[in-house]
């Protein structure tokens, strides 16, 4: 056989046969080398012959014998895979970027002043790091997905100036310097409300509107449906002293305060930790529920629960903005002062006092769930004060409403 040099061990399989040694079968003698090298040769080529037929065949036996069977193996391969992904994403779950991964190290660097007053310092870089801390904290309450491109948030741009202690006009600047680099999409939201005095609506300036990057290379951009979104309810916001004006106030208050005491803990009127906390604690309270944090400021959420006065009882409105904050309260004395406090407050807005131990037991139910439970209570108390408006006289026991609806729920 042509290129045959060397015999090679050839392992028997079932059907052929062996290879025949020299002296095998007496005849052989009479016969010249040349013929029994032939012989040989011949019987190897059939072997080979045979083996190549056998993988040919197991080749076939692979093939879909047709179209859908080739679709159920295709569809089987996909399964398995996502299933793998699925796998792998929960032993290695996605991170959100920081702001510095998101923006990039040079494109940050040409946001630093380099001359004039600021000349030196991060300038722009400060508005952008806050920005995404509050977009990444609204993302994670509110459950996207850690890939998502980008995240809405409502604020105030007196507040965040305050909370970074420059001037509004700054934060103008700034965002436009922002905003030329695709990091934020941003305009002041307006809407609707209704002055009671006339009975017509006006439109008000309700915050500033922000679209934040959470992705590298991803531009902002502020759609639609985020611009005609109602997220407050200013006249109530008002009433109650949840103003970006206030909260402003008092936090510049903060940082007299902490400048000039020697210990930080001992700021009057602001809960416990120093001023650039609390301010930064506020902003993101706010964009969560826009015109909450005042938790943060207010004297009577103090860690001392005696400072709960019961004569002193939040409004139905107060209500449902605070009610999903106390999620983020770890100490277990202040919680359980928040809850029976705003059980009280619930149940004075109701005029139906005796009923406190269940509006409280509603809350702790909701505490279990998380953020979600508490915002989920919220919302129906929201819904139960829209109906109340609406029906006025007609809800002749509003307590027993609001009953009936929590154990259909609960």
């Amino acid at each position: 056989m042509p290129g045959v040099t060397e015999r090679q061990p050839i392992p028997s399989q079932e059907g052929q046969r062996k290879p025949r040694e020299a002296t095998s079968n007496p005849d052989e003698g009479t016969r010249t080398p040349a013929d029994w090298l032939a012989r040989e040769c011949a019987e190897l080529a059939e072997i080979v012959e045979n083996l190549e037929a056998e993988r040919v065949a197991q080749h076939i036996e692979g093939i879909p014998a047709s179209l859908e069977e080739a679709q159920r193996r295709l569809h089987a391969a996909q399964s398995a895979r996502v299933h793998i992904q699925t796998i792998a994403a929960t032993l290695e779950p996605t991170k959100r970027l920081a702001a510095d991964e998101v923006a990039g190290a040079e494109r940050l660097e040409k946001l630093r002043p380099k001359r004039g007053k600021g000349a030196g310092t991060e300038g722009a870089i400060r508005l952008w790091r806050l920005l995404h801390l509050l977009a990444v904290y609204k993302a994670e309450r509110s459950d996207h997905k850690p890939n998502a491109a980008q995240e809405t948030v409502h604020t105030a741009n007196e507040l965040l100036a305050a909370a970074l202690r420059v001037d509004p006009k700054t934060i103008e600047r700034w965002n436009e310097q922002l905003q030329g680099m695709g990091l934020i999409d941003t305009r002041e939201h307006k809407g609707e409300h209704l002055n009671t005095s006339t009975g017509e609506l006006e439109t008000r300036n309700t915050g500033t509107v922000y679209a934040v990057a959470l992705q590298p290379g991803h531009v902002a951009r502020l759609t639609y449906a985020d611009l005609h979104y109602r997220y407050r309810n200013l006249d109530a916001d008002r009433a109650a002293g949840r103003t970006a004006y206030r909260y402003a106030k008092q936090i510049k208050a903060l940082y007299n305060a902490e400048k000039n005491m020697s210990e930080s803990s001992a700021f009057p009127g602001g809960a416990a930790g120093d001023a650039e906390q609390t301010a930064f604690r506020v902003c993101q309270a706010w964009a969560v529920t826009p015109g909450g944090g005042q938790e943060f400021l207010d004297p009577r959420y103090s860690l001392d629960p005696d400072i709960f006065r019961e004569d002193e009882k939040t409004s139905m409105q107060s209500v449902i903005y605070d009610l999903p904050l106390i999620a983020d309260e770890a100490d277990p004395d202040r919680r359980r002062v928040l809850v029976h406090h705003t059980a009280a407050s619930i149940a004075a807005a109701l005029d139906d006092d005796h009923s406190r131990s269940y509006y409280a037991g509603l809350i702790w139910q909701a505490i279990k769930g998380g953020w979600k439970g508490l915002q989920a209570l919220a919302a129906q108390l929201a819904r139960f004060e829209v109906d109340r408006s609406e029906w006025g006289s007609h809800m002749r026991h509003a307590p027993a409403l609001l009953t009936s609806r929590t154990r259909a729920t609960a």
